[in-house]
């Protein structure tokens, strides 16, 4: 039998993340058309770049960085 001891704060955040990144996407639905390309572009490479980290304090890093960006009106 496999104990998942984190799992619960593992999916808190996995939801959190998600909901990062569709809330990114639809800031970028304001943007003209060459900057929309340009920042959708910035978001998916952003996401694809740290979806594999692992360590709490890394994800937990990009997270309030995530919250930053978007508490500063900042796109990426």
């Amino acid at each position: 039998m496999l104990v998942c001891y984190n799992c619960s704060e593992d999916m808190t955040q996995a939801k959190e993340v998600l909901s990062l990144y569709r809330h990114f996407l639809r800031m970028g639905r304001i943007l003209t058309h060459s900057d929309k390309e340009y920042y959708l572009r910035r978001v998916r490479e952003e996401f694809r770049k740290n979806q594999n980290l692992t360590q709490e304090n890394e994800i937990q890093r990009c997270i309030d960085r995530a919250h930053t960006f978007l508490r500063n009106g900042r796109l990426m």
